[in-house]
């Protein structure tokens, strides 16, 4: 099995694993050669230090209030004993944040609950014939709901009743108005099909994109149907 196979087949958490344990013996390594390297430059730097006579040559009173400064202040310091794993634990923090940025867990997908009720998406209608047959498999339709679903639904923002002009056509004669709108529809099947799927025909006059494109998903069975029972009750 080659590298490349090997990388696909493996989890991804255990290869995160796997690259982090090795991030960090490489940085316990490259602190302590960090470390070593640093005092053997250190010692040199003393060994070709300037000698006692030089450095008394200096003012003695800039001495004496650099060092009395320093008395009172308490920096942080690197040390023998901590020096390797401060330098050790940064070139681990930096590499494993690098590594998370390409690694990453698989997500934990929740089961589905059984019991919980799957929404009701309407069909959205592409081919006449099975817009005939989808109408037709509705329920029966109630027209005094279909009155009341006008105003819940927001159809009221958009649509009058009297043939004032809106945002959106009148409903005032749609009835018969959508038996003619498309050849292939009746009036029904392009009602439906203007609900669930409104950007498919605009009407000349009016823009693309207003109404909402998600009444697949709000309207119910029983609704779409007590709507068009509605119009054809009332607007023809």
């Amino acid at each position: 099995m080659d590298f490349a196979t090997l990388l696909k087949t493996t989890n991804p958490a255990i290869l995160l694993a796997i690259a982090s344990a090795g991030m960090l013996a490489a940085s316990l390594v490259l602190g302590l050669g960090i470390t070593v390297g640093g005092r053997a430059l250190s010692s040199w730097l003393r060994a070709t230090a300037p000698s006692d006579k030089e450095v008394d040559a200096f003012d003695k009173r800039q001495l004496q209030d650099f060092i009395k400064t320093q008395e009172n202040e308490k920096p942080f310091a690197m040390t023998p004993m901590n020096e390797p794993i401060l330098i050790s634990l940064g070139c681990f923090f930096v590499a494993f944040t690098a590594a998370s940025l390409f690694i990453t867990p698989p997500a934990v997908k929740e089961p589905e609950d059984p019991n919980k009720p799957k929404p009701v998406v309407l069909t959205i209608v592409k081919d006449p014939a099975k817009a005939t047959k989808i109408v037709a498999e509705l329920p029966k339709g109630n027209a005094a709901n279909g009155k009341s679903l006008y105003e819940e639904k927001g159809c009221v923002g958009c649509h009058t009743l009297d043939g004032k002009a809106g945002v959106g056509p009148t409903y005032q004669g749609l009835y018969t108005r959508a038996a003619n709108r498309k050849p292939e529809y009746g009036a029904k099947e392009y009602i439906y099909e203007s609900v669930v799927n409104p950007n498919v025909f605009i009407v000349d006059g009016f823009q693309q994109g207003i109404m909402p494109n998600n009444y697949n998903t709000q309207f119910k069975p029983q609704e779409i149907a007590d709507m068009l029972a509605w119009m054809e009750a009332t607007f023809k």
